[in-house]
């Protein structure tokens, strides 16, 4: 099935299968399978998700990063044709603008912004627990199926997985990854959402479900330090985060897929479809709960 095909079976909700060599901007062109980013959009509010498949996303530059890092780390053979190194200039220069204006559809960088990409891509590949993962790996190879609830085409697009389809990894650029700080982090960004989503694809589209995935979290700033985290269970309340994530990616597809169609019947009628914020009217301002743990104990309260 050649290019034309793939696009043509995907503008109708036909695509199924995992396919390589897709290029990422034609997989990102498929708004009409529901991919882990859009689940990660939903999450913050309707509006977020709206504005994502409009491509108007406010995260548009932490994208492009990833993206760039997800090239230099997984598919260095395409980094040339992906990536434009320009002159060591401010960007809002002249000089900067034309040579954006003089590579249309490549990534723009910096000279010191490439140096550092590539220093962390050295880094992950000579880490001693997963450097070795991406040797023999499928990397970026495109996921399609429909979910079985809601009849919605869903999408992945897994950093890498291995050819049984046991082991799957997801790279994660991010300011820090240390224990204590990533984890956090990463609930917050709903990766553990992003993560199940992904094993259910997989498993639709190849009986597989992968008995390993990881994060691969790795700074963008010297020492560009490397950490894989493995989901796991709580300690203390030994809750598999992973099942959490599992439950919240199949109520947020529910959800979806109920709103497009309340969207679908608005429009039907030649109404008007408001997608909704964050909240409707005023939201309380208060302490964080640990500031106001500390206050109440300083108060003598008993907490």
């Amino acid at each position: 099935m050649n290019l034309e095909e793939l696009k043509s079976k995907a503008a109708d909700g036909a695509l199924v299968g995992a396919f390589p060599n897709i290029p990422a901007e034609v997989y990102h062109s498929f708004t009409n399978y529901l991919s882990a980013t859009q689940i990660g959009a939903w999450k913050r509010s309707e509006r977020h998700y709206a504005a994502l498949l409009a491509g108007d996303s406010p995260d548009s530059d932490a994208l492009e990063a990833g993206r760039v890092l997800h090239v230099a780390v997984g598919e260095p053979d395409k980094f040339e044709d992906e990536v434009a190194i320009g002159p060591e200039v401010n960007r809002n220069t002249t000089i900067w603008k034309n040579f954006v204006a003089q590579n249309p559809g490549k990534i723009c960088w910096k000279p010191s912004e490439v140096e550092e990409v590539m220093q962390v891509a050295a880094n992950v590949h000579a880490h001693p627990e997963v450097g070795g993962w991406f040797r023999g790996a499928l990397v970026e190879w495109s996921f399609f199926a429909v979910c079985p609830t809601t009849g919605h085409p869903l999408k992945c697009r897994p950093d890498l997985i291995s050819p049984d389809f046991k082991r799957m990894a997801d790279l994660k650029s991010t300011k820090s990854a240390h224990p204590d700080d990533f984890p956090t982090d990463a609930f917050y960004l709903n990766y553990h959402i992003k993560m199940a989503h992904y094993l259910d694809v997989i498993e639709l589209v190849t009986g597989v479900r992968p008995e390993k995935a990881i994060f691969i979290a790795a700074e963008m700033k010297n020492p560009y330090e490397v950490v894989p985290f493995v989901p796991d269970a709580d300690e203390e309340f030994t809750i598999d985060i992973l099942e959490v994530g599992a439950r919240e990616a199949r109520i947020a597809r529910a959800q979806i897929s109920e709103r497009l169609k309340e969207k679908a019947a608005a429009e039907a009628r030649g109404e008007v479809f408001k997608w909704n914020g964050y909240v409707k009217g005023f939201a309380p301002l208060c302490l964080p709960r640990h500031i106001a743990r500390l206050e109440a104990q300083m108060r003598g309260a008993a907490v």
